[in-house]
């Protein structure tokens, strides 16, 4: 059953996948889920968050100001030891509260009950060492520029109109093309078994 689940999805079941091909669909799954966001939190240009907007509202009552919220959340993104990811999080358990948080590798905030991704930051090196070299802290500032607050806003919209998510939630990864079509994760699950079995033991 689970071949028949988003990629989105599968991440959040990520227990339930086989033990022969877990850490692959881990790393890949993972990698595919947060990059898929990580795309769709940018527009060339950037668009600015609407303050008065339900997510804006959340940010200033929160973090008293959008630059508290983003020096905040450039602090957790500049300290990602190693490889990782930097977010920004709703808790579906405690009224949707927004929350900054990292993970190392390719791990997803779905992978933690409860918690909807909104705004994600790859933090892996070559994110940025082509343009920023191994100046993290500089790549991290100069991304606002680009974020897609629309994108993020409609995410917690979205988030909002379910007062609880679902046992298999739905895919909250804005696209702007015909794309948008859920992605069976069968395809990712045969690229893992395979990625496992050619490594070896």
């Amino acid at each position: 059953y689970l071949t028949n689940l988003t990629a989105d999805n599968l991440v959040r079941r990520i227990s339930e996948v086989p033990s022969g091909v877990y850490t692959s669909v881990r790393n890949g799954g993972g990698g595919f889920v947060n990059h898929n966001l990580f795309w769709n939190c940018m527009t060339p240009g950037g668009s600015a968050l609407n303050l008065s907007s339900p997510l804006g509202s959340r940010i200033l009552s929160q973090w008293t100001s959008l630059e508290a919220f983003k020096k905040d959340f450039n602090d957790s993104a500049t300290k990602v030891f190693g490889s990782g990811w930097a977010w920004l999080v709703a808790d579906s358990a405690n009224a949707f509260r927004l929350s900054v948080m990292s993970t190392p590798n390719q791990d997803s905030p779905w992978m933690q009950a409860g918690l909807v991704p909104l705004l994600a930051l790859d933090v892996w090196e070559h994110a940025y060492y082509l343009k920023y070299r191994n100046v993290r802290a500089t790549y991290v500032t100069a991304w606002w520029g680009v974020v897609n607050w629309t994108g993020v806003e409609q995410r917690y919209a979205l988030a909002l109109g379910s007062p609880t998510l679902p046992t298999v939630a739905p895919n909250l990864i804005t696209r702007s093309s015909g794309a948008d079509r859920p992605r069976p994760a069968l395809a990712l699950l045969l690229l893992a078994a395979a990625a496992a079995a050619a490594m070896g033991p």
